[in-house]
């Protein structure tokens, strides 16, 4: 492992082994699996939100189909339900995010019409406001929020192309008050990518397999921004700018012709009911642009309680197990972890990871696994 500072901003470089055995391991059983059970219309979402685990071990999930927030004890068992459909008090339009804020609070996202509602932990409703977005020709994007309350809000640059092919686009991280004020930008950098068709009156973009994005997340008072191009991620701290860089010296997969031909049949799986015809003229199209040389390094970044950061490694096969990079709050990569199929940690202590995990035709599940010391 290599340190330097560059400029006042640390760099950490770590070489890990690739055959490195796992310091930890998860359990091949779930301690509980909230869906199981789908004749519990509790146990039944339809589009579930990231799960939250509060300070007392209870756990949080917004569901975008009933909008409603309901609350689990630390096994799994259904506490209570919080918010309906509507526009009133206590209720919801578009419930597609729920993060964690200050003491416990929760702050309810309903991106259509911009609004947060700010919830204490009992399930109380208290105040609702909508941030200034951060101006024309962006998409705003609720990515988190810090302790101090304040929101990390992403206002992509909405793509503007001359010309049709593969293209980039831009974002730009804001921070806000909790009154919904802007305070600053903290940092920019490249977004998603996506196949643009430009034509005299219209774009269209369409999603590319393996296609390069970003990561971001919230960890204490800082911002952790990572480039799914490569392996490691950099530490922003509001209000003072970059205060590390972080390098795992790790490459990517090659990408063969095979795989691509299946990533573009998966993508298309999708389509349903869709035209023949249609089908193949797509299937042509991204056929046609050829595929990079290398996957992603990455796709997703899960802050951990203890201070560390897990890296997914790109999952060229989505139904095959995951393996993660951990870095240490210094920076150092420490660990490689396997972790379950299907399973998308979204917290992550020393001895238990939470997330959502697809069952049988993609119902989406609430999932806690033990992590335990690997067997010697």
């Amino acid at each position: 492992m290599a340190r330097r500072d560059s400029a006042g901003i640390e760099i950490v470089t770590s070489t890990p082994q690739p055959d490195a055995a796992p310091t930890r391991v998860f359990d091949s059983l779930p301690l509980f699996d909230i869906g199981a059970d789908q004749s519990d219309p509790h146990q039944e979402f339809q589009r579930p939100t990231n799960p939250i685990r509060l300070s007392d071990g209870r756990i949080v999930v917004g569901d975008h189909g009933t909008n409603e927030i309901r609350f689990y004890d630390s096994t799994g068992r259904w506490l209570s339900s919080v918010g309906r459909k509507g526009s009133g008090p206590g209720e919801f339009e578009d419930l597609a995010m729920v993060f964690l804020g200050p003491a416990d609070s929760l702050y309810a996202i309903e991106p259509r019409n911009g609004r947060v509602n700010v919830i204490d932990r009992q399930g109380r409703f208290g105040r609702t406001f909508r941030p200034e977005f951060p101006g024309q020709g962006r998409f705003a994007m609720f990515q988190g929020v810090l302790p101090s309350g304040d929101l990390l809000i992403n206002g992509s640059l909405a793509l503007e192309p001359k010309m049709s092919g593969l293209h980039r686009s831009a974002a730009e991280f804001f921070r806000y008050r909790p009154d919904g004020k802007k305070l600053d930008s903290l940092t920019s950098g490249p977004s998603w990518e996506a196949l643009v068709e430009v034509a005299k009156e219209s774009i269209r973009f369409s999603t590319v397999p393996f296609s390069r994005s970003h990561q971001v997340a919230t960890q204490g008072q800082d911002v952790i921004l990572a480039d799914t191009e490569r392996f490691g991620f950099t530490v922003i701290r509001p209000g003072v700018g970059p205060r590390r860089i972080v390098r795992i010296e790790l490459r990517p997969s090659p990408i063969t012709e095979a795989m691509y031909e299946r990533a573009v049949d998966r993508q298309f799986e999708a389509w349903g009911d869709a035209r023949p015809d249609d089908r193949a003229k797509e299937r042509a199209k991204l056929l046609a642009i050829g595929h990079p040389r290398f996957t992603p390094a990455i796709d997703l970044l899960t802050p951990a309680a203890d201070g560390s950061v897990w890296l997914r490694e790109y999952l060229v096969d989505p139904d095959g197990p995951a393996r993660y990079s951990v870095v240490d709050t210094s920076g150092a990569w420490t660990d490689f972890i396997v972790g379950p199929a299907k399973f998308r940690p979204t917290w992550i202590g020393a001895h238990l990871a939470l997330g959502t995990w697809l069952g049988e035709d993609d119902v989406a599940h609430i999932r806690a696994y033990r992590l335990r010391p690997r067997p010697k």
